[in-house]
């Protein structure tokens, strides 16, 4: 199901999460910054934006190291 078919009361209280996995490339240690976006159901209609911010989290790793991160 889309979720754009939902009942509009459930969308607004609509909530998911999502699991990223990142590797640090190379042999250095470092921060790794993580952005996630949304896309409305009709970008760029009735002023709703292509995509928009959804979360944003970094994750410190050794070189070569990976990580996840939980949104």
């Amino acid at each position: 199901m889309v979720i754009s078919e939902l009942p509009k009361m459930w969308r607004d209280e609509l909530k998911f999460s999502t699991v990223v996995e990142v590797k640090r490339p190379g042999t250095m240690a470092g921060k790794h910054p993580v952005l996630l976006f949304s896309k409305p159901s009709k970008p760029g209609d009735d002023e709703n934006p292509m995509k928009m911010p959804a979360g944003f989290q970094s994750v410190n790793l050794e070189g070569g190291e990976k990580g996840s991160i939980y949104m």
